[in-house]
This record gives C-alpha cells, structure tokens and sequence, in this order.
C-alpha cells in the first residue's frame, strides 16, 4: 500500500445536505497523492448515504455511531493519519482546486512552519458569498494578541504531522482550535497563505451557541494565561469576553443586527467570485 504525503481529516456529523459536494472538492484536488478520512460522528440523517455514494480508493471512512464531539473526532484522524502532513476539512465547506498543491508547496518551501493556513472566502447556506475571514499572514501577526485570538480559519488549517501528534485536541466545549493555537503559539511558527484556497460556510448560529462559544474560548484564556502568570493578557482577554458579549446580544436587537457582519464586509474581488460561483455550482449541481 502506498504512503500518501497527505492525511485529509473530514469529520461529519448530520451533514446530509453538504458533505457530497465537501468530499467532490477534495477529489477534484489538482494535487493527488492523499488519503481522505472522513469520521462519521454518529450521524440520524443521510450523512452516510451520502459518503458511501464514492467509490475513490483514497478515501478511509471512519464510523462507529457514537456521536463523541470534534476533538475526539480529529484525534482519531491524527492517529489514523499515514501521511507526513495532516490537513483539515469540513463537511459543509468547498476546498478550491489548488489548496493542497498551494499548501504544501508552501511547507515544503518554508520548513520552520509548522501550521499554514489559507485565506477563505464566507458563503451563506444559499451560495450567497458574504466577505473573507479575517486574515493575517505571519506569525508574529497572527499571535500578536493571543487575548483576542488567533485569526487562522480553523478548516483551512494544513501541517506537520508531528506537530499534531506534539500537541493533538483537547476535548473542550466548542474553541478546540483557539485552544490547541493558544497551547502551542509560543514554540510553534504559523503562517497563512494571502490567495482565496477555500470558501468557509457561515452556518446559522443562534445567540445561545455563540455565547457558549465564548464562554469556552475565556476558559481556555483563563487557563492558559493563569498558568504562564501572564495576568495582563488575562485582563485583556477579559475585556475582549465581555465586549464580544454585548456585540453578541447586541445582534438580537432590531436595527443591530449587521454588528456581527462589520469584520466581514470587504469588497470581494471578481476573480475570487467568480472562481467561488463556479465552484459552488460544480459540487452542489
């Protein structure tokens, strides 16, 4: 059996409507020498169905029917993984064709990195595009504020397997990846690709999950900074928690609503839409 250079890990859970045109973007990689894990999180709709449609022989399904969270889901991958790097997907989300050649190419190139990521542009569930994640390139601006957080889009995430190994997830409640990043910044290097390589959906969260959210993310702040006896970083931080909280509820408000979007409303460009708009067409046809 051949070793591949590349690990993918795409865990699902009740992705029924998504995971098909997930799994095809991948696929359709210009770069070809991976292996494709997808870790069935104990799904009670079509998920499955929808996985079993492909016959590639690059693809490893994982499914034991117990639905364990994220984390374990993602250690699993890790432990399963065969190649030397490890790179994450969401089944909800379209890998444009040239992220893994891009990716790669850039570890191969810089050795020092041991996380890159990519610029990602936002889409709604209708195919809508709504603006990029916020982006910062180097790894000094990436961690310039680890009280604010890591702007490093979590499923565009690519790097070394043993750095995985180093520090894997822990099973914290939502904010898994601000967690692993806050463990590890401080003898890890991060860099973020400037070109769109991915288009991240923006599911529909309801105030009560962010707030959890943010609950989680301040407890990983807590822990961390306590720990390193940072406690101007801590003080920071929560300042950041409760500013985030009245922007959170803040959106509930008629007439507030575009608050959350105020990071997000960067004009796209042409080249970007319409390399998105194609894309979506071919893997949601």
């Amino acid at each position: 059996m051949n070793i591949p250079e590349v690990s993918v890990a795409l865990p699902a859970r009740n992705a029924e409507r998504f995971v098909a045109g997930a799994v095809r973007s991948i696929l359709s990689q210009s770069f070809t020498d991976f292996e494709l894990i997808i870790l069935d999180d104990g799904s009670t709709d079509r998920t499955m169905a929808e996985i079993s449609r492909f016959s590639d022989e690059r693809i490893r399904i994982i499914s034991d029917g117990q639905p364990r969270g994220l984390s374990f889901r993602l250690n699993q991958a890790i432990a399963l993984a065969r190649g030397r790097y490890f790179a994450r997907m969401d089944a909800d989300d379209i890998a444009f064709p040239e992220r893994l050649a891009k990716q790669i190419a850039f570890m191969d190139t810089y050795p020092e990195v041991d996380l890159v990521g990519c610029r990602a542009l936002l889409f709604d569930d209708q195919g809508e595009p709504k603006g990029y994640f916020p982006f910062k390139e180097s790894h000094c601006q990436i961690c310039k504020h680890p009280w604010l957080g890591f702007d490093l889009a979590h499923p565009t995430w690519f790097g070394r397997i043993d750095w995985f190994k180093r520090y894997e997830y822990r099973e914290v409640l939502r904010a898994e990846d601000q967690d692993l990043l806050l463990r590890s910044f401080r003898q890890s290097c991060f860099a973020c690709i400037p070109e769109v390589l991915f288009a991240y959906r923006l599911g529909s969260t309801g105030v009560g999950r962010r707030l959890q959210g943010r609950k989680a993310l301040f407890a990983c702040h807590f822990s961390e900074f306590v720990g390193h006896r940072e406690f101007g970083n801590l003080g920071w931080a929560s300042v950041a928690f409760g500013a985030r909280v009245l922007l959170d509820l803040a959106g509930v408000v008629p007439g507030f609503e575009r608050m959350h979007m105020i990071r997000r409303n960067i004009e796209m460009t042409e080249a970007d839409l319409l390399s998105f708009q194609q894309l979506f067409s071919t893997y949601y046809r």
